[in-house]
């Protein structure tokens, strides 16, 4: 990723026209797909110059590389602060975070089949993306082993084994909600999830406190690239 696409807009009105560049070229990325689309198709459908495009980015690369970097900074986000939210109680933080990672993949569901699309044939997104996954599988699995040592998670798991399969359990329905057609719930996902990542790990569902536990996990930045492939 060059530093043109990291440019920081230094004023409102900079702000919005980054933002509008954005919008614009994950509508044309859509449309057109990532390889068929051109800066020319990108100014035009924001209704700018070239110019005022190169001021934020020197190429339709450096605004993949924005979106993207935006959007995993919104799904990490997700998992932020659940425990105090929920006064510690485990269960509650893991159905919190899982909610709040669903709704913010649902939200950006074309921005998430965009990343899959390019990180198919792009190492660079395929190798940032997996970076994406092992930091959020590090964090989950030492939640689980700070829940182990508690006494609250099931002491016989493998910690490092049980963080990957929580993750893709919801990174994968997360992104298969989003790229086949479907008329699942968000509330009833949200449930089955929590009661899933809680019963794997022996939590009690009556809840009760300890460490981070899955919310970590539950929030990663992870469509299904993050694990390779669907």
């Amino acid at each position: 990723m060059t530093d043109a696409g990291r440019r920081v807009p230094r004023t409102g009105r900079g702000e919005r026209t980054r933002d509008e560049l954005l919008a614009a070229a994950t509508d044309v990325f859509w449309d057109k797909g990532y390889l068929d689309s051109r800066v020319a198709d990108i100014v035009e459908r924001a209704g700018v110059s070239h110019g005022t495009f190169y001021t934020y980015f020197d190429s339709k690369e450096a605004v993949l590389w924005a979106i993207a970097s935006d959007l995993n900074e919104a799904l990490t986000r997700t998992a932020r602060g659940v425990r105090a939210e929920t006064g510690g109680d485990e269960v509650a933080a893991i159905e919190l975070a899982n909610r709040r990672y669903l709704e913010m993949y649902l939200a950006n569901g074309r921005v998430m089949r965009l990343m899959e699309e390019v990180a198919s044939f792009n190492p660079d997104m395929r190798a940032a993306r997996h970076s994406t996954r092992v930091h959020f599988v590090s964090r989950t699995t030492r939640s689980i082993e700070r829940m182990q040592a508690a006494g609250i998670a099931d002491a016989h798991l493998d910690a490092a084994y049980a963080a990957q399969a929580l993750v893709s359990m919801v990174s994968h329905f997360a992104y298969h909600m989003v790229a086949t057609p479907t008329s699942l719930d968000l509330d009833d996902a949200v449930t089955t999830l929590t009661r899933l990542w809680a019963r794997g790990l022996g939590l009690s569902l009556d809840g009760g406190a300890g460490g981070t536990g899955g919310a970590g996990g539950a929030g990663g930045a992870g469509g299904a690239s993050d694990g390779g492939g669907t």
